[in-house]
């Protein structure tokens, strides 16, 4: 059995030019009682579409965070992609609760007791290198805070090997989630300005 990524036909189906590609590590198919996302960071307890909109064009899209098309529509007119690092785990099983508890934990920690199979990123920066040397690679996370020499430190590091290889920006973001608290959402705006390579 697996668990599959909620959005899996859209993690490389980006078919406009990026020139900023933001990247998770996975968001699991399986229904939570009361956090499920209609699409990329689209939680309740996630943050994102009040930064990113922010340092992009001075717009809120919160609000709007049920409104995929307008989502799509807005990422689409502003180069922005997003996909996730893992497109689905392998041996998941839906039957056992420990296996679902812990992936609908949202916890990467969990995940790496897991069989993880990588989205194929490596396509999608190649695809788009030219444009994405613009704006850049942007995972979600900060890099401490993942398990040295972990699965899903390889696989960041494999993409930070492939933006190197081919000049493209490449950086990590404080976490836009509201799990990380120490820092108010404008806090995380103003730091993901700083690293974010925003085109004038």
């Amino acid at each position: 059995m697996a668990c599959n990524h909620r959005f899996q036909q859209e993690l490389t189906a980006h078919n406009y030019p990026l020139n900023y590609l933001f990247l998770g590590t996975f968001n699991p198919e399986w229904n939570s009682r009361n956090n499920n996302a209609s699409w990329f960071y689209c939680r309740s307890s996630n943050d994102l579409w009040y930064i990113l909109p922010k340092i992009i064009d001075g717009t809120n899209l919160m609000q709007e965070r049920d409104n995929v098309q307008l989502l799509k529509e807005w990422s689409i007119f502003n180069s922005i992609g997003f996909t996730d690092l893992i497109s689905h785990i392998e041996n998941a099983d839906e039957l056992n609760n420990d296996h679902v508890r812990k992936i609908l934990s949202f916890k990467d920690n969990y995940l790496e007791k897991f069989d993880l199979v990588a989205t194929d990123i490596d396509f999608l920066i190649r695809k788009n290198a030219d444009t994405l040397r613009k704006g850049g690679v942007y995972l979600t996370r900060f890099e401490h805070t993942m398990k040295t020499n972990g699965k899903i430190f390889m696989l960041w590091k494999k993409i930070k090997n492939i933006c190197e290889e081919l000049s493209i920006p490449c950086n990590c973001l404080v976490t836009p989630s509201r799990g990380y608290r120490k820092i108010t959402r404008d806090q995380k705006a103003i730091i993901w300005q700083q690293i974010i390579r925003l085109e004038n």
